[in-house]
C-alpha cells in the first residue's frame, strides 16, 4: 500500500502519514504502518519505520496524567518502607 511519510531529515523522525500525496511527504510502499506511527517516536530507516524505544519513553512520560508520577514516587517510597519492616520481621 502507498503511504506518505513526512519525514524529519535531520533526526529521521516520522512525523506525520497520510494516505494521499502531499508536498514535503514522501512516498512508500509499505505493507502496513504501526500503530502511533505519527506519535513522534518512529524514525524511518532502512525503508522502514523503527521503533525507537527512548523517544517513546518520552512520549509516553509527557502523557502521563497530573500527579501520577508523585503517586508513583510515594508508592515506591511506600513499597520500600513495606519490605524494611518485612525484613526485620514487622519491628520497627
Amino acid at each position: 500500500m502507498k503511504f506518505y511519510l513526512k519525514v524529519n531529515e535531520q533526526t529521521k523522525i516520522i512525523e506525520d502519514a497520510i494516505t494521499y500525496k502531499h508536498d514535503g511527504y514522501m512516498e512508500v510502499e509499505y505493507p502496513e504502518l504501526p500503530i502511533g506511527i505519527n506519535a513522534g517516536y518512529y524514525r524511518w530507516e532502512m525503508d522502514q519505520p523503527i521503533l525507537d524505544e527512548e523517544l517513546k519513553k518520552e512520549a509516553d512520560k509527557k502523557n502521563l496524567p497530573q500527579g501520577y508520577l508523585e503517586l508513583a514516587s510515594k508508592l515506591e517510597l511506600l513499597q520500600k518502607a513495606m519490605d524494611d519492616m518485612i525484613l526485620k520481621g514487622g519491628t520497627s
